[in-house]
This record gives C-alpha cells, structure tokens and sequence, in this order.
C-alpha cells in the first residue's frame, strides 16, 4: 500500500484575487496541500508546487479540488484510481449491485411488514432508492 494521503475534504482558497490557488484541507486557515500555479515561479507556501502551463490554475485548482472529495467521499483509494478506470468503474458497479440487492431485501420485507407506520417508511425510503417508484 502506498504512503497515506491528507485525509479531510479539500477547498480552493486564495487570498486575493492576484494569488495563486490553494488546495487546502480544514479551509483558509487549514493545510496547505498544494498551490495550483499557471507559471514557474517562486513559490513562497513552501506547498508541493503542481505547474499547469499555461492552463488555467483556478479552474484547474478546482478540479483537482472535486475529484479528491469524490473520492474521499465515496471511499475511492490511490491505489484503485492508479490502476484505471476499470476498477473505479467495478466500485461504482459493485456499489450499484448492493443498492439494488438491499432494495430488493426491502421490498420483500414490505410484503411481510403489517404495521402501517412501518409500510410507510419502507415506502419512503423505497421512493428514495427508486427515484419515487414503488
């Protein structure tokens, strides 16, 4: 297994509007995980520099920014994204699997279920899974 990353939520931060982005952990007073720069320059956040030339950094910086919470979010390791695509398709495929076996568990349940109060929060939570269908 590879060295562990930052764990928490990243954010884009810049202190003025002239400044280069920061990708922080914790928000504007947390770490500093790297600053997203368009050129070569001196960088004095003493931060893991990433050079984007001459791409736009914000834009760049956000990116970044999104898909590290994606993935922390959703449970998605370095190692899984570093070996492709496929197997971050087979994790939102397996997670896809799971929902729709304990939706079918659930449904079966509601049939066994005899208490109103009980029907209608199956119901509910059958209508969220479902996109509102029973």
């Amino acid at each position: 297994m590879s060295e562990q990353h930052t764990q928490g939520l990243m954010t884009v931060y810049k202190d003025n509007a002239d400044a280069w982005p920061l990708l922080m952990i914790g928000g504007p007073t947390g770490r500093i995980v790297a600053n997203v720069n368009t050129e070569a320059g001196v960088d004095t956040s003493k931060a893991p520099s990433i050079a984007f030339k001459p791409m736009p950094a914000e834009a760049n910086a956000r990116r970044l920014a999104a898909c590290w919470n994606a993935c922390e979010q959703m449970g998605i390791s370095t190692e899984a994204l570093e070996s492709g695509p496929d197997s971050v398709f087979m994790f939102a495929g397996d997670m896809k699997a799971q929902r729709d076996q304990l939706l079918a568990a659930l449904q079966k349940c509601r049939s066994m279920v005899g208490h109103p109060d009980n029907i209608a929060f199956i119901d509910t939570a059958i209508a969220k899974a479902t996109g509102g269908a029973l």
